[in-house]
């Protein structure tokens, strides 16, 4: 419990430093690629630390795709280590980028419609992976998870659509929808490696990520960085390590079906409230009952 805890903390440290930075107006790229560096920094020390980098010295295409055509039902993990490091690679690029983006629109939607709002549809994004898991590889979801379903994309619509207006698609908030988006795609990205790569490969996985991440958002900067975007950044990149360092940790002491759930209506909850309470936002009567609904719709999905 202290472990979970800590990573729905950390993650609500994560939306209330992010909106700091919106608040003083820095530098989202600066903010970005300090954060990045942080995470960086410490998977290249993980990697090093196991002596990872063997592991790239034998690469082959053609036997990673000659593997990854052999059917494995029912298991995980099953690549070998020359062909997981590849797919840590494979893999690891188009996720940073879509880590780039989470994190891009964020912080926009952090400025754009609060904490608990960008907090909320960044947790929702997990409709994606459970969608594209029921079209890839048939993880239907049960009952009560269907029911979660149905309420998140009532939340989604309870926000972004304005019935009776001249047009019910120019009510739509752009940023909170690619939020959702890129977050949503990103956990599937996560989950095509952990389902095909060795679990023992992740931190390769992971620095292929966060460095892909960095590289763009340095390609982003035009001027050079203030000290307090930099200090904002690095303090970002803290909590972004160890929320997923802590989560980890909880999942090795606690099932899955109590830890997802807790962490993720715990986090919007605490979002919410630091919100309120640091910042003095007010959310709408409608945007309040699309929070509820979405932490409701996220203990249902993860039962």
């Amino acid at each position: 419990m202290i472990y979970l805890l800590s990573a729905i903390f950390c993650s609500t440290a994560i939306a209330l430093i992010l909106k700091h930075g919106e608040e003083q107006n820095h530098n989202r790229f600066v903010i970005l690629s300090m954060n990045y560096t942080m995470a960086a920094s410490i998977s290249l020390w993980l990697v090093v630390k196991k002596g990872l980098w063997g592991s790239l010295a034998d690469l082959s295409p053609g036997r990673l795709v000659d593997q990854l055509g052999v059917s494995n039902p029912g298991t995980e993990g099953f690549l070998t280590v020359g062909n997981s490091a590849l797919w840590a690679l494979v893999i690891g690029i188009p996720t940073g980028i879509l880590y780039f983006l989470g994190f891009f629109y964020y912080q926009k939607s952090v400025r754009e419609s609060g904490v608990g709002m960008a907090g909320s549809y960044a947790k929702m994004g997990i409709l994606i992976p459970m969608i594209l898991s029921m079209i890839f590889w048939k993880e239907f979801p049960g009952g009560l998870q269907w029911a979660g379903i149905i309420l998140a994309l009532t939340a989604i619509g309870m926000v972004n659509l304005r019935f009776g207006s001249d047009s019910i698609f120019s009510s739509i908030k752009p940023s909170l929808l690619l939020l959702f988006l890129s977050c949503g795609v990103s956990e599937f990205t996560n989950k095509l490696y952990q389902k095909y790569g060795m679990l023992g490969m992740k931190d390769l996985f992971l620095f292929f990520l966060f460095t892909t991440a960095l590289l763009i958002s340095l390609l982003k900067i035009k001027k050079k960085p203030d000290i307090r975007e930099v200090f904002v950044g690095l303090c970002v990149g803290i909590p972004n390590f160890f929320a997923s360092f802590f989560l980890i940790n909880a999942l090795s002491k606690m099932p899955a079906s109590v830890v997802f759930p807790s962490y993720s209506a715990g986090s919007i909850a605490l979002i919410c409230l630091g919100g309120r309470v640091f910042y003095g936002e007010q959310l709408s009567r409608r945007e309040m009952t699309a929070i509820i609904i979405t932490m409701a719709s996220l203990l249902l999905i993860n039962l």
